[in-house]
């Protein structure tokens, strides 16, 4: 015959207790994003657009032959707290070289910080390709050129809390004298860049040479 030990009842109670006031494991908090004022999203683009343009004096974007123009673009994006720059290469009709079809167009997004390239799209004739080397879980950088196209648009157009007419007018009180536009030109000489807070599309550009 077995030997029976029993449990005192105290013991009984307090496991049963401590079930009780047992309480799920708690979700780690998330931290919230700080709201950005309009005033320090003109002074981080200020800051993007001069990591822009040490990376094209460095010559490390932007770099094209005489076939071919580019247009460097600048945009600090406050969702994603990166500082992008975004290199459109297009056909340049003033050099006779018939090889580069006249709807060649090549669109890189780069993190202007780490030079690393993030997007690519290119349409040379008939042909379109495009690389996402950002996503890691599909084991391929190759992508769709609509997608890659509309997340370039994406990431170089959002504004946070703040609209780009708010920005803009910070930009106009802060430095009235030199309103310069994040995009540089290859394919014109002492061109004045006017710095818009979201220099992100062909119809905001606004070129003006200077004498």
């Amino acid at each position: 015959m077995l030997g029976h030990t029993s449990i005192p009842c105290w013991v009984l109670f307090c496991v049963a207790l401590a079930a009780c006031n047992a309480s799920p494991k708690s979700e780690p908090t998330k931290v919230a994003r700080q709201r950005l004022t309009p005033v320090q999203i003109f002074d981080l683009r200020t800051k993007c657009q001069a990591i822009v343009d040490k990376d094209v004096e460095d010559l490390a974007i932007g770099v094209v032959g005489n076939a071919l123009t580019a247009h460097v673009s600048s945009h600090y994006n406050p969702v994603t707290n990166h500082c992008y720059a975004e290199v459109l290469v297009t056909k340049n009709f003033g050099y006779g070289y018939p090889q580069t079809p006249g709807n060649y167009r090549s669109d890189a997004l780069y993190d202007a910080q780490t030079k690393e390239l993030l997007l690519h799209s290119m349409q040379e004739s008939d042909k379109r390709t495009a690389q996402d080397f950002t996503d890691e879980h599909t084991g391929t950088i190759f992508s769709d050129y609509e997608t890659v196209s509309r997340r370039i648009h994406l990431l170089m157009t959002q504004e946070g809390d703040w609209t780009w007419e708010q920005i803009v007018a910070v930009g106009r009180r802060r430095r009235p004298s030199a309103f310069c536009l994040g995009v540089i030109d290859f394919s014109r000489r002492n061109q004045c860049r006017y710095f818009v807070p979201s220099a992100v599309s062909s119809a905001r550009l606004r070129h003006r040479s200077l004498s």
